[in-house]
């Protein structure tokens, strides 16, 4: 194992570092996806969409006799709206795993640093089926006759009038609102059915409920805007206008500074004004509960696996200061872990919410946390260590959660880069390279902080203890607060001199593994968009 330390305390000194830079070669590069992970995500995107609208179809029919009909084309007049508004969802499902994605240039890579190819597809999906949505529903002809036309099929005295005079729009922005619902709902949380049991990234899962929600709050303020009094009568006006105040609410309170200055606030104030919201929305609109309904599904799946959790054992776990000035945290577990995996940590004592955190190792039925001390329950969980050190913390842990983005069996080589926190679920990457005897290839882990002291952390020596040949460790300390700009180091220079010299280029593959805040990682991947060895990438991002 070689080892070196490269204190850093201006912007003059991190410029004397120099690596060594391999001749440039074309590129190639391989790009991965969660195995199976957003095919799965597809079918339950769209197919439960259209068991919902067909369900709301048979209700039409059986309830309501189907008085209400619609058709968005002049030749189809007798054809109900709800069974016409299952058009919304296309049966196609993204070919994530053909062959042709998995050579790239890496272009997309730079514009979409975060998002792996199977997600992207997954996006160009769904922005399809808000597409079709609003075409469909703006070239809209509504028909009158012995049918009377209604949004809403119920026969009450809500409906319609038999000609609603350029409204097209109003119907559109309302299914585009019913579609943002349903979506969105999907991955309802970090530890969503879907990122839990499928190996999901959490960012991706967060990027794709974030993505929908905003699309439901533009077009909740269009579909108020494009409103016309004079053409139609609004159904239960009072539910809407509520609705659309939630929504802003929750969008106002999702910002990422509050999110970071109150995350007890956002929790709670999210998850209740969402259940006022979407209560306020399916009364305004019923099909909007049709369209939720299969995300409610798995959020309840969700729900009920944290109320048997919550049942669970409590455990007691050990908790000391570590020299590097960090929190170390030994706790019994029973569940396998995995690279890029993370768990609920709950301390009754301090805080009714759990937290997440990743683990460095699990050796002997023992996780070890390492967790640095900023503020709020961190800070808590610090200060508390007069009354706890050295003695047992009783607490509650959930099995891991999430994964990698590729296996480390595919790759000959393994190059990990860690930004301050992002030490923690790096470490465990490279100790679960270390304990694979069949990896033969060399692991390099660069680490960038903010102090020389946080090197002193004892996960770290107890890495370099383990003298493995295999393992070469490069420790770099700033006063910046943002590491970027590529003068703290070469992320290819150390690849090509660390690590390219003992691959076959033709033949093998080299790992990346990169944890820290977004700079650093769009830094990082810069650097090594132009390594010259096939490469697979998995990115763990968070904020300082």
């Amino acid at each position: 194992m070689e080892y070196t330390q490269v204190p850093l305390t201006s912007a003059e000194e991190r410029a004397t570092v120099q690596v060594p830079e391999a001749g440039v070669r074309p590129v190639r590069k391989t790009t991965t996806l969660p195995k199976h992970a957003w095919l799965v995500v597809s079918v339950l995107v769209f197919v439960p969409h259209n068991i919902a609208l067909t369900l709301h179809a048979l209700a039409g029919r059986i309830f309501y006799n189907s008085e209400c009909l619609f058709s968005p084309f002049p030749s189809f007049k007798f054809i109900s709206e709800p069974v016409d508004a299952g058009m919304d969802c296309l049966w196609v499902l993204p070919r994530s795993h053909r062959r042709v994605f998995r050579h790239t240039s890496g272009r997309v890579a730079q514009c979409l640093p975060q998002i792996s190819v199977g997600e992207l597809i997954n996006y160009v999906l769904v922005i399809g089926l808000y597409v079709f949505n609003v075409v469909l529903w703006l070239n809209s002809t509504v028909m009158s006759g012995p049918h009377s036309i209604a949004l809403e099929v119920t026969p009450d005295e809500h409906h319609l009038p038999a000609h609603m005079g350029g409204n097209s729009a109003f119907i559109a922005t309302a299914h585009i609102c019913d579609l943002a619902l349903g979506l969105l709902m999907l991955p309802v949380s970090k530890a969503s059915f879907l990122v839990s049991h499928l190996g999901l990234s959490v960012d991706s899962g967060a990027r794709f409920h974030m993505w929908n929600a905003n699309v439901l709050l533009l077009g909740s303020i269009l579909h108020g805007i494009v409103f016309s009094p004079s053409s139609l009568t609004m159904l239960h006006p009072t539910f809407g206008m509520t609705a659309l105040i939630l929504v802003v609410a929750i969008s106002i309170l999702s910002l990422r500074p509050i999110r970071r200055r109150a995350y007890k606030v956002f929790v709670s104030a999210h998850a209740a004004l969402a259940v006022l919201a979407t209560a306020a929305a399916a009364i305004h609109s019923p099909s909007d509960g049709w369209y939720m309904l299969p995300g409610f599904s798995l959020y309840a799946i969700e729900l009920l696996e944290r109320l048997a959790a919550s049942f669970g054992p409590t455990v007691n776990a050990s908790i000391v200061a570590d020299e590097s000035g960090y929190i170390r945290l030994d706790v019994p577990v029973k569940h396998k872990w995995m690279p890029g995996q993370w768990a609920r940590i709950r301390i009754h004592s301090m805080s009714y919410i759990s937290h997440p955190f990743s683990a460095v190792k699990v050796e002997d039925e023992v996780a070890t946390f390492i967790i640095k001390a900023h503020k709020g329950f961190t800070k808590k969980l610090y200060d508390s260590l007069h009354n706890f050190g050295g003695k047992q913390l009783p607490l509650k842990i959930t099995a891991p959660i999430g994964g990698m983005s590729y296996r480390l069996d595919r790759v000959n080589a393994l190059v990990c880069f860690a930004a301050g926190s992002g030490i923690t679920s790096t470490l465990f990457a490279v100790n679960a390279w270390l304990n694979n005897t069949s990896q033969s290839g060399p692991v390099v882990l660069v680490w960038v902080t903010r102090s020389v002291q946080e090197h002193s952390l004892s996960a770290l020596a107890d890495l370099r203890d383990r003298k493995d040949s295999r393992l070469k460790i490069v420790l770099f300390a700033s006063r910046q607060h943002r590491v970027g700009g590529g003068a703290a180091f070469n992320a290819q220079g150390l690849v090509d001199e660390l690590v390219a010299p003992r691959l076959d280029t033709d033949k093998n593959v080299l790992g990346a593994f990169i944890c820290g805040p977004s700079v650093f990682i769009h830094d990082v991947k810069a650097g090594l968009e132009r390594v010259t060895v096939p490469m697979l990438v998995h990115t763990d991002g968070y904020t300082w």
